[in-house]
């Protein structure tokens, strides 16, 4: 089960996808964690170290490994084919040097955008690693991805390489602009996921009367929690704020996954001959 949840920056995203894995840590499950945020900081959340590799780094590897094909073109969305080998499990070997463990936790991180990345390339190739790899993950575990605002996925095949989409909303104009935005770039997409919403930092009735008018029904409140203030200053009180909201991290992790049927297949390709005859314009010009 693949989860992404996105959002504006600052709504909650990072602090939800921790805390739905520490509800299922609790409950005696385990995840795998992938922070895909430019600003990566899940692994403080989580109290875990962070990985010395990132997954951009590994899209050689992955795509030698999974697809064993000579003309893998260097684009995340190439469709499953008969050969792809498929990731089972979340202690699958493949990523065992971009991962970290604790417990019953798994974390990965696609990559910051550093310094000596300007002017050579966007964030939104380094998720080409992601993409790659979340088509290729077949494992009854849950995936948990702490997105972006959500520009990133409803542009490329991650928006359907999930099984489930999870955007957290604050009642602000501008959370319910990216999220509004989000929509009408998802509608393209030729395959659709479930999107849920999640209101978050709920203060007062004002709050929720503003998003009901503005905002789609949630699958779960969040109200503004003295025990995550608690945790942001003493480090201490996260779990408690996941034992008070554990009824919505239920709900998030008993959402059925997507199948993955001719439909899908369908889309995948799709989506891959855009992207390929896109590529082949900007590498060959006027030759091809």
């Amino acid at each position: 089960m693949k989860i992404a949840f996105l959002g504006k920056g600052g709504t909650g995203k990072s602090t939800l996808t921790a805390a739905t894995a520490t509800y299922l840590e609790q409950n005696g499950d385990s995840s795998l964690v992938i922070d895909a945020d430019v600003n990566a900081h899940t692994d403080e959340l989580l109290g875990v170290e962070q990985p010395s590799q990132s997954l951009a780094e590994a899209l050689p590897r992955f795509k030698e490994q999974l697809e064993r094909r000579d003309d893998v073109p260097p684009l995340g969305s190439f469709p499953v084919t008969d050969k792809t080998q498929f990731i089972n499990e979340v202690d699958h070997p493949i990523l065992d040097d971009y991962k970290t463990k604790q417990g019953l936790l798994r974390y990965a991180q696609v990559g910051s955008y550093e310094d000596h990345d300007v002017n050579t390339g966007c964030y939104h190739e380094k998720l080409d690693s992601l993409e790659f790899l979340l088509h290729r993950m077949r494992e009854d575990s849950h995936v948990l991805i702490d997105g972006t605002a959500g520009t990133d996925f409803a542009v490329s095949t991650l928006s359907f390489a999930v099984d489930a989409i999870i955007f957290v909303i604050e009642p602000t104009n501008k959370s319910l602009g990216v999220y509004h935005d989000y929509q009408d770039l998802i509608s393209s997409q030729p395959m659709q996921v479930p999107t849920h919403v999640v209101w978050n930092n709920i203060e007062a009735t004002y709050d929720t009367e503003f998003l009901t008018g503005h905002a789609d029904q949630p699958i779960g409140v969040i109200n503004r929690s003295s025990e995550l203030k608690r945790f942001n200053q003493t480090g201490e009180g996260f779990n408690a704020f996941v034992n008070e909201n554990q009824d919505v991290f239920h709900e998030i992790t008993s959402i059925n996954a997507v199948p993955r049927d001719q439909a899908y297949k369908e889309a995948l390709h799709e989506a891959f001959s855009e992207e390929w005859e896109s590529w082949g314009e900007d590498y060959f010009g006027d030759i091809l």
